[in-house]
């Protein structure tokens, strides 16, 4: 059967999205410090409290350690990079740019498989975002029954931030895991955000007359279902939380990745608030 090489290359990026704590924040603007500083402080001489720490400093582009709200690696879908064709004789038998409407004409698909932004977190929320630029190759074997035919090659990608990675390349149906891939030039884009919402909406809609007084926080809901709830990390605003019986949960994206961290599942799970971050509550007051 037919073997080939397809080659993704140009720029590459791993991108990410992380919220951060208010007291993080104000720990770093105290001492005229930034992200820079932070993923550069391997020792820790700035002393910074392990419960504002959002994840190790050498590690913050580490995928699938829980670290992030979102993030994604891989070739940028951009008109400046390329995809290619080898046969077994090392000649190109077919390539294009990775220009998205040009691929749409010439490929069997191409789509986004998700999507994430700094102003998709809560109104107010403080986000890290941090993104590696570098030149890269990747590079995917196959072997088919017939001749190459690019009308069976399809390819998804996830948008960070604006940023689109390409995540995942399949051919006849089946995804190809990258063989190998060459990577240089590194560079570093790291900066912290506030959210200007989309802010989360209930399920039924919140009409200002039909709202509760607002409850400290240990006075515990009656009933399961989402609360507007103010905590003291929220620079402005208030947020949506879901209260389960127990507790205070928000709902975050969990990945799930293969052997080369790309996304193949997410699912949206319950994450505990924890008790001394909440402040006061309110909800209806007339079950729906």
């Amino acid at each position: 059967m037919p073997t080939y090489k397809i080659s993704l290359s140009g720029r590459s990026a791993i991108a990410v999205l992380t919220q951060l704590r208010q007291d993080t924040l104000t720990f770093l603007q105290e001492r005229n410090l930034d992200m820079n500083d932070y993923v550069t402080d391997w020792d820790n001489e700035m002393k910074m409290p392990e419960h504002m720490k959002p994840f190790p400093p050498d590690s913050w582009w580490y995928l699938g350690e829980g670290y992030h709200y979102d993030g994604a690696e891989g070739i940028l879908l951009s008109s400046g990079n390329d995809i290619s064709v080898e046969d077994e004789d090392f000649n190109t038998i077919w390539e294009s740019t990775l220009d998205e409407k040009i691929l749409k004409n010439k490929i069997k698909n191409i789509e986004s498989e998700s999507e994430s932004k700094v102003d998709d977190l809560p109104l107010g929320s403080i986000v890290f975002s941090g993104v590696i630029y570098e030149g890269s190759t990747y590079s995917y074997d196959i072997e088919t029954e017939e001749l190459f035919n690019p009308k069976n090659l399809s390819i998804k990608y996830s948008v960070i931030n604006d940023i689109e990675v390409i995540t995942s390349i399949d051919y006849e149906g089946g995804e190809i895991d990258s063989q190998d891939s060459d990577t240089t030039n590194k560079g570093a884009d790291l900066t912290i955000e506030i959210s200007k919402g989309k802010k989360p909406k209930p399920p039924h809609s919140f009409k200002l007359n039909n709202l509760t007084s607002w409850f400290d926080k240990n006075i515990k809901p009656i009933r399961n279902g989402f609360y507007e709830v103010k905590k003291c990390d929220e620079v402005i605003g208030s947020v949506l939380l879901k209260w389960d019986g127990k507790m205070f949960c928000k709902q975050e994206k969990e990945n799930k990745y293969d052997k080369n961290w790309k996304i193949i599942s997410t699912k949206i799970i319950d994450v505990e608030v924890p008790s001394h971050d909440i402040v006061s509550w309110r909800g209806l007051k007339n079950k729906l």
